[in-house]
Parts: structure tokens; sequence; C-alpha cells
């Protein structure tokens, strides 16, 4: 089986970040908050931080977010920031809440389309997918494949998906990650 990687609509981060449905928790660090969703399983993909400092995130935009106690907390540039950075202020821990969607394969291939002359990517000889979007961690395809790269004792393809963007790349059983140095 194959799996054509699809074409994605741009979503607003700012927008998304607003959203009223989402009920944030503020938390204070030293000068600076943090924000995060409680009422939504995917809670890692929508951090905020709001530096006592720099106010440039967002364009230096005015944002609003609705907290658990439906006061209104409204920020000048807050930052959207990831589970680590919250993790290692706040000793809050949402690593385990991030929403990911993973396909693994043996090859990768760009075919030209016929109708429109663009390039698609096609994850070819599909070893591993996701019915369904997974709440986990953010590195969880890395990991999986890495398991399925070792047992197979060869190089596999990664797609990874999530509400920051998506990344394609290759791993074999000795990979080490980025995140596993820190």
């Amino acid at each position: 089986m194959d799996y054509e990687i699809g074409k994605e609509p741009i979503t607003c981060g700012q927008s998304e970040a607003q959203d009223i449905e989402k009920k944030y928790k503020l938390i204070q660090d030293g000068k600076n908050f943090w924000l995060y969703p409680t009422n939504v399983p995917n809670s890692a993909d929508y951090i905020y931080y709001c530096d006592s400092m720099d106010h440039s995130g967002f364009g230096g935009s005015q944002m609003t977010f609705q907290l658990e106690n439906l006061e209104i907390f409204k920020f000048i540039g807050p930052w959207h920031s990831n589970s680590g950075a919250l993790k290692s202020r706040t000793g809050i821990d949402l690593t385990q809440k991030h929403l990911t969607y993973v396909v693994i394969g043996e090859e990768i291939e760009h075919p030209k389309c016929p109708n429109t002359g663009f390039r698609n990517t096609v994850i070819k000889d599909v070893i591993y997918w996701d019915k369904e979007p997974t709440i986990g961690s953010y590195h969880r395809g890395e990991i999986i494949a890495r398991e399925i790269a070792k047992e197979r004792d060869s190089t596999v393809v990664l797609y990874s998906k999530s509400n920051g963007g998506s990344m394609i790349t290759r791993v074999n059983p000795d990979s080490t990650f980025s995140f596993e140095k820190r």
C-alpha cells in the first residue's frame, strides 16, 4: 500500500489560540505567564508563553484567551511554546498530550501529477500508519520509526503530521534524534 500526502489547508494559529471553545489555565512564572487549555485532549498543541519583556509573538498582536473560570485574559504578543519548555519552567507535564498522525514506509517518491504538473509526495510500501491522529508524545513517530527500522535492520521513511506542521525524514536503526540530545 502507498500513502499520498495530500495538500493541507493553511490554519491560522492566532484564531486557533483564541478559539472560545478552549478554556485556558493561567500559570505565573515569575514575571511571565503560561497558558494551556484544560478542556481539550491535545492541550500540548496549544501552549502559549507571555514574556514580560518581549511582546513580539504573533507579530505583537493583542490576543484574548478565555480562562477556566470564564474570565478573559488579554496579552500583547504572546509566543506559541511547547510542552518541554512548560515542564522545565513550571513542572507541569503535558508531554504526552500532543495529537500526531504517523505513516512509515519503505521509500518516498515525488511523481509528477499529469493534470497539474505539480509533484506529489508518496510514501511507498507503507509498513505502519495511524488509522486516525493519536494523542501521545510529539516525537512518537520518530520512536516508532526507529523501532521498525531496528526490527527490519533497514532505513525507513517517516511522515509525521501535527498541529504544528509536518515532516518527512529517513530513520535508520541507529538514529539519534535532537530531542534525545537535550
